[in-house]
């Protein structure tokens, strides 16, 4: 009988929160390549949507860290993290992230037209990401990139479910998404921006994905009476 810690062949997740049934079969094809940067709390997080998105996408890899703790952490931690980070970044990426003016930037365009271009995610919550950006030096110095609001503004108005049924938004005028709704938006803005389709067409191509996320959400809402 297999533990309560055991893992997924699958989705790579606790058995108990297995996620297969949602995944897209046959993967989706996407633009460009992305690296989900995983905190091993988030990787096995009951509302984490995470998985759902690589796990379901043919371009798309998840690498689980150690992330920096909020308490005291060593140089040589930094230090291993920084050199675990060198080796599972590509040639061409570029962090979505927001931006406060001061780091190197990159346009959709200037991202989108690189020869092989990987768009990193980081996926945990917002106080890991801030320390995991100003501690590796490799993260803080990499260009970014942020989902114009736009983009996001049109969840809503193609009538698309969000996370923001499961989680709270602390100030009523944060729009906020999961990592599968930012990789989503960040696929279908290439569609848009770059082939010329309208954002209700561009959407369309990961429709499939869209459609099993909801089913995800309406199990967790289910679950969690969160409606």
């Amino acid at each position: 009988m297999p533990s309560r810690l055991s893992s997924c062949d699958g989705c790579h997740r606790a058995l108990r929160r297995c996620i297969c049934e949602h995944l897209c079969c046959p993967k989706l094809d996407t633009p460009f390549s992305f690296l989900l940067l995983q905190s091993e709390r988030e990787a096995n997080h009951v509302k984490n949507s995470g998985a759902l998105f690589a796990e379901s996408l043919l371009r798309a890899e998840r690498v689980t860290l150690t992330m920096p703790s909020h308490h005291d952490q060593s140089q040589e931690d930094d230090q291993r993290l920084s050199e675990d980070l060198s080796q599972a970044l590509p040639a061409e990426y570029a962090l979505l992230y927001p931006l406060n003016g001061s780091e190197p930037s990159l346009s959709w365009r200037e991202f989108y037209q690189q020869p092989d271009p990987t768009l990193i995610i980081i996926d945990t919550d917002w106080g890991q990401s801030r320390r995991l950006v100003e501690r590796i030096p490799i993260l803080s110095k990499a260009p970014r990139i942020q989902l114009p609001q736009e983009l996001l503004a049109s969840l809503a108005q193609e009538g698309k479910r969000s996370y923001q049924s499961l989680r709270t938004v602390k100030q009523q005028d944060q729009i906020r998404c999961s990592t599968l709704e930012a990789g989503i938006a960040a696929a279908a803005w290439y569609h848009h921006l770059i082939e010329g389709e309208r954002l209700s067409v561009a959407w369309t191509h990961y429709q499939t994905l869209w459609e099993a996320y909801e089913q995800w959400l309406d199990e967790l809402s289910a679950r969690f009476k969160r409606r």
